[in-house]
């Protein structure tokens, strides 16, 4: 039987804006649309509807009551609630007979466990795409209650999954450290394993035709500054600070409009009120609801300035669409949005100058803003194409 490689992200249908910006889902469409050279040689699949019924309930009255226990009570229910996903990933593989393959790249960790430990002849290639460890990112980035028990299992998993892989990427050089910094078990892991590691960068499908959104580009403003951003408003994002910044363009009388295509999270009214408070209303125009990607080029490919500020972030790819579209980016002064400039031709922003704004005035003043955007396309044919990308999967 011919052994193959396959591949298996983890993404879903039915996926909101929010999905539709994130890297794992990125990498899908790359590997499995835009290349047909790597399809004859790979087999690919993602779990379509395999916890879409956990998805769909996940607003219901029974998991908020969940939510908030593990929030505010104990995290204890996390701990068994991993080893049920883990059993149902167990049964879920199963489905695919894994058997026919002797390499998988597999995007979630608690896969490549499964393999690992129960299919120990085929190779794996672990991606790994959090903002930190797994109890990291349970306990800091979603506020669960710190359990020392939860915290055991999860650093065990990672333990066995890097010691024992065959192959270790991250979709960024921050990746691996803010890993590393979150769980320093793994420092020596990594350290010895450097051979095997591999920064597998990311890129964007230059191949998608734009499609005009009438509603929100009528909104474009000729001979202004033209602002957009695309996120989620969670807590990932410094959404009280653009207002801030952009009141500031506004008191020196510097013409813009602000163009915030989001997706409503926990942090929705403190973007409002800071927006009212900051008195940019009439600057800024929202629209809440879902983008297709062909769109969102659109927009990208009509507006100046790219905005984002970050508390924390791996690898922005929205940053890298809006470049490709001749956007000059304003993010925050963090390793994740730093690591991706390769010419002068960024803004990135500290906390406490975001009232300073001649930085800014200079900058507008002393650049040729057309030559800026012209720069930030070519950084992302020269340095984030789909031919490096794919490069840098095929060099296994």
């Amino acid at each position: 039987m011919n052994k193959r490689t396959l591949v298996l992200p983890e993404v879903y249908t039915n996926i909101n804006i929010w999905w539709a910006l994130s890297v794992v889902k990125k990498m899908y469409e790359l590997d499995n649309n835009n290349f047909e050279y790597i399809i004859k040689n790979w087999t690919y699949t993602y779990w379509k509807d395999s916890i879409q019924w956990l998805w769909n309930i996940w607003d219901t009255l029974i998991v908020k009551i969940a939510r908030y226990f593990v929030k505010n009570i104990s995290s204890v229910p996390l701990f068994f609630y991993t080893i049920y996903v883990l059993v149902f990933k167990f049964f879920t593989i199963r489905k695919i007979k894994i058997n026919n393959y002797n390499h998988v790249i597999s995007h979630d960790i608690f896969i490549s466990l499964i393999i690992i430990i129960f299919y120990k002849w085929i190779k794996v290639t672990n991606i790994y795409h959090g903002q930190g460890s797994l109890y990291y990112e349970h306990t800091k980035l979603l506020w669960y209650k710190q359990s020392f028990l939860l915290k055991k299992l999860l650093n065990l998993i990672e333990y066995v999954v890097y010691n024992n892989c065959y192959l270790i990427w991250f979709p960024s050089n921050w990746a691996c450290e803010a890993l590393l910094n979150t769980n320093t078990n793994l420092i020596k892991i990594i350290d010895k394993r450097k051979k095997d590691i591999k920064i597998l960068y990311n890129s964007i499908d230059t191949n998608l035709l734009p499609v005009v959104n009438v509603e929100i580009e009528k909104n474009i403003i000729k001979d202004w500054y033209n602002f957009v951003s695309i996120w989620a408003v969670n807590d990932a994002k410094w959404i009280d600070k653009i207002p801030q910044f952009l009141s500031n363009l506004k008191n020196n009388w510097i013409k813009f409009k602000w163009i915030l295509i989001w997706r409503p999270g926990d942090k929705k009214n403190d973007l409002e009120n800071n927006i009212i408070n900051t008195g940019i209303q009439d600057y800024v125009y929202w629209y809440d609801k879902w983008l297709n990607k062909s769109e969102i080029y659109s927009l990208l490919s009509k507006t100046d300035f790219y905005i984002m500020f970050h508390r924390y972030s791996i690898f922005d790819l929205a940053t890298l669409e809006s470049m490709f579209f001749w956007n000059i980016p304003i993010l925050s002064n963090i390793w994740g949005n730093k690591e991706v400039i390769v010419d002068n031709n960024w803004l990135l922003i500290d906390e406490n100058n975001i009232s300073n704004i001649d930085w800014f005035i200079n900058f507008i003043k002393k650049n040729d803003i057309k030559k800026l955007k012209e720069i930030n396309k070519h950084v992302i044919i020269n340095h984030f194409s789909n031919e490096n990308f794919i490069k840098n999967y095929l060099n296994l």
